[in-house]
């Protein structure tokens, strides 16, 4: 029991189009892939699912779709890749036949094809970073989530959020973990969304993952007088302890607040989108948190 939990399963896509991966000698049968894949989301596995960009007889029309594909399985990690054409593959003695051109230095990365031009692949690897950054990382779940369905597909949104960092000229700098969820708040100040819904969801993903640390500045809303009061009296309470927090029972209470995040929403997040201000108290204790819910 719980097996699965430690499971981590890495399965090479590489593309949900038939005829490329005819190209590249693997199964055609994208249905049964995709059907194994989600038996072992179903399981509780992680997954960790790989695309490659570059291959041959897949233009941006047709990795869109199998980026879309695959990112509906909701996989734990989503490794965007690029073709290599690395010496002494089948790949690299027909690149003439697809028209790949690649970089003549290990570890020889496509550059264009006959369907794919240099431009899109440079989107693409844009688009990699922010997968990376955002949805590999694993702290901006709910964010994300709320941001996709606005889109008409998972990676409408990522071609929005890479045009918008592009211009900014975000790609290209370090970011801190505090700046990234300023950097999906201010995106999405710029999208036809709730902003005040979408600044709870930020606030909830960014202390459900990091604990009593301050939001950011930009999503940060004002603490409520009653807030602090009201976390004391509950923390005290041994029945409501053993109810939301049972491993927090046998600890003393300014223990217990030691461990203890605390936020003011005004949406009932994550669950739903209600207007309805509300506390959430946050308990992290051996890697694992959750979270309870106060009337204000």
């Amino acid at each position: 029991k719980g097996l699965e939990k430690r499971l981590r399963f890495e399965v090479g896509v590489q593309t949900t189009n038939p005829e490329t991966l005819k190209a590249v000698s693997r199964t055609a049968d994208v249905e049964r892939t995709l059907r194994g894949i989600k038996l072992l989301k179903k399981a509780g596995i992680k997954l960790h699912l790989d695309l490659i960009a570059g291959l041959p007889h897949e233009d941006f029309s047709s990795f869109t779709r199998s980026f879309n594909e695959v990112y509906s399985l909701g996989p734990e990690e989503i490794q965007l890749g690029f073709l290599k054409l690395l010496k002494g593959t089948s790949l690299r003695r027909e690149a003439d036949d697809y028209g790949i051109r690649y970089r003549s230095k290990p570890p020889y990365e496509v550059l264009h094809t006959r369907d794919m031009a240099y431009e899109e692949l440079r989107i693409l690897k844009g688009i990699s970073k922010l997968l990376d950054r955002f949805y590999n990382d694993g702290r901006f779940q709910h964010s994300l989530s709320y941001l996709i369905k606005k889109f008409k597909s998972p990676f409408e949104m990522y071609l929005s959020f890479y045009d918008y960092c592009n211009k900014k000229g975000f790609l290209r700098r370090s970011l801190s973990l505090k700046s990234r969820y300023e950097l999906l708040f201010e995106y999405a100040l710029t999208l036809d969304v709730d902003h005040e819904l979408f600044r709870d969801l930020v606030n909830f993903d960014f202390l459900f993952h990091n604990g009593k640390e301050a939001p950011p500045v930009n999503t940060r809303r004002p603490e409520k007088k009653c807030l602090l009061e009201k976390v004391r009296a509950y923390v005290g309470d041994r029945k409501w302890l053993e109810k939301y927090f049972p491993e927090a029972q046998a600890m003393p209470a300014y223990e217990v607040v030691k461990h203890a995040a605390v936020g003011y929403f005004k949406h009932d997040v994550p669950e739903n989108t209600d207007c309805k201000e509300i506390g959430i108290i946050f308990f992290r204790k051996d890697g694992e948190t959750r979270y309870a819910k106060f009337q204000l």
